[in-house]
């Protein structure tokens, strides 16, 4: 998936930087959700008023859990509706990546297999913040 930058044989491909990418898509998604916060609560504005009556401060907020590793892709659902549903180990680890993103009061939590795919130049800019361990991995950086 990433060619090793100290390899003088190699020339860089589009599939080197595939984790910046995924780590740009997710900063620029969060970036774009806190500039049109309006338009993701689109209630009415009577309804809208009775949520910030409920719960004022109320902000939109989204928590990621970036993970690298394999999936299984299947099509689930009826005659009138399927869906797409991914299934792995490395799926779940995501998932509760994202669940912790809550407990950190953080926007993003990635792997350490994730953060290994990272350009030097993206790495920089990211922070171990603890060593989590679940019932289907060894101790993992976070």
């Amino acid at each position: 998936w990433k060619v090793k930058s100290n390899d003088p044989d190699c020339s860089f491909s589009e599939e080197d930087f595939a984790g910046d990418k995924a780590l740009y898509s997710f900063i620029k998604t969060m970036i774009e959700m806190n500039r049109h916060e309006d338009f993701l609560c689109n209630f009415s504005s009577r309804a809208l008023s009775e949520l910030y009556d409920r719960m004022p401060g109320y902000k939109c907020r989204i928590g990621c859990g970036l993970h690298f590793g394999w999936a299984i892709e299947g099509a689930i659902g009826s005659n009138k509706k399927i869906d797409a549903s991914y299934i792995s180990p490395h799926v779940n680890m995501s998932e509760t990546l994202e669940g912790l993103t809550k407990e950190y009061g953080v926007s993003i939590l990635m792997s350490e297999p994730f953060y290994d795919l990272l350009s030097p130049q993206a790495a920089a800019g990211c922070r171990k913040v603890d060593v989590i361990e679940t019932s289907e991995s060894q101790p993992m950086g976070i």
